[in-house]
């Protein structure tokens, strides 16, 4: 019995799954990975999360962003999609492929 490799994936391959499948995937390290869905409470609870961080926000520079937004953490990945995020002092976004990300 073998063992199936793991596929790792460039960046251009990754994109290329994210225009291709309405799924998110999460990039890490050249692994990709399918997001999940939620159950309700979770989603409850990140919505009541991004609500309060929106209204705190309100009169700053900075912005809340909610789960569908695909975050660039550092140079060439990963790329996730966190349940909440905030930009300061305000958001750039990068285009990749067509794709935005924080």
């Amino acid at each position: 019995m073998s063992a199936n490799p793991k596929k790792y994936y460039s960046l251009e391959e990754y994109f290329a799954l994210e225009r291709e499948y309405n799924i998110r995937y999460e990039y890490w390290n050249g692994e990709v990975f399918a997001m999940s869905d939620a159950q309700p409470n979770h989603n409850r609870v990140a919505r009541n999360i991004l609500q309060q961080l929106t209204n705190q926000l309100e009169s700053g520079d900075c912005e809340a962003f909610g789960s569908d937004q695909r975050v660039k953490v550092y140079v060439g990945g990963p790329y996730l999609y966190p349940d909440v995020s905030v930009a300061c002092p305000k958001p750039e976004f990068e285009s990749i492929s067509g794709l935005l990300a924080l």
